[in-house]
């Protein structure tokens, strides 16, 4: 199975910080645009041994066809979360497995 056909990728387009340690990442979306609903969920996925994966909620808003986005919060010990809040800058590349949850 290709891995195109496994993940998708979103690239950063902005990063705001709301306050210390929570900032939101509006994405851009090359592959094709992944449909979403209210309160559902993005899976992120890190390549590598081991493979990572995180889930973090959608914080925009499919109605008013706003840009995808994430809300995240810096965890001390999240892998995934210190990489976000870190390092992530504008014009980087990660992979998602899509939307998922029901609400």
């Amino acid at each position: 199975m290709k891995l195109s056909s496994l993940y998708k990728t979103v690239v950063i387009k902005n990063i705001y910080e709301e306050v210390a340690g929570v900032k939101t990442l509006v994405f851009d979306d090359p592959d094709s645009a992944i449909p979403y609903k209210a309160g559902q969920y993005l899976t992120f996925v890190q390549r590598g041994e081991p493979e990572i994966r995180r889930s973090y909620s959608i914080a925009s808003s499919p109605v008013l066809h706003e840009p995808l986005a994430i809300t995240v919060k810096r965890i001390d010990n999240g892998i995934f979360s210190r990489y976000l809040i870190d390092t992530a800058k504008p014009g980087d590349r990660l992979l998602t497995t899509g939307a998922g949850g029901l609400f």
